[in-house]
């Protein structure tokens, strides 16, 4: 369930009922989901609005909002569900490769004039990877995913002694993280992120 991707933030909709793009059924399903889930998650709908159209105050409002949320950046169980590799990753956690043989589909995004703003291939069901952390074991329950990628994290694990990786109860991975400046940096840079460091990375296959 893409649902339960909020366990780990907050989350607010703003919708119009004139909305023919993203329709206002689907956002009140998913509003009355999330408070029988038990998600953080709010719903604001606005009668004379369409999409996008939300009122100028309530938009900064909520960005507003969102500029004051913070979330955990290093949880140690949780559980990250996608249909695109753009969107695989979940702080220190990667899905990396879907299976050669996953079927996917192909989406057509519209603007509310009909346009076409992108064409994406998604997996027909998603992939999801839960993650458990013990001491220095990282342990992966996985649907769909080939290859995942760990961001080493002294906040995650001693990155001194060696850490134990399994996969659907096997293990994938034995040994001391290997980290460096470089690969901070690098990262630091590819993600746009400041706070949030990771020194190194090693990728383990799903067997």
């Amino acid at each position: 369930d893409f649902g339960d991707n909020l366990n780990l933030s907050s989350a607010k909709c703003l919708q119009g009922a004139k909305d023919t793009t993203f329709t206002a059924d689907v956002a009140r399903k998913f509003a009355a989901r999330a408070k029988e889930r038990g998600w953080r998650a709010e719903y604001l709908e606005f009668a004379e609005a369409g999409h996008e159209g939300a009122p100028y105050e309530e938009s900064m409002k909520a960005y507003e909002w969102a500029m004051q949320q913070r979330r955990d950046a290093y949880p140690k169980k949780f559980h990250w569900t996608t249909d695109h590799l753009h969107t695989a990753r979940c702080s220190w956690v990667e899905i990396a490769a879907f299976p050669d043989d996953a079927e996917t589909v192909r989406l057509n995004y519209q603007d509310e004039f009909g346009q076409t703003t992108e064409k994406r291939d998604i997996l027909k069901d998603a992939a999801r990877v839960d993650v458990e952390v013990e001491g220095q074991e990282i342990r992966f329950t996985t649907v769909r995913a080939a290859r995942l990628r760990v961001y080493w994290s002294e906040r995650v694990v001693d990155l001194t002694k060696p850490v134990t990786i399994r996969v659907n109860g096997k293990e994938a991975w034995k040994g001391v993280p290997q980290t460096s400046v470089r690969f901070m940096v690098e990262e630091a840079r590819r993600t746009g992120r400041r706070d949030v460091v990771y020194g190194g990375m090693v990728e383990v296959e799903v067997k």
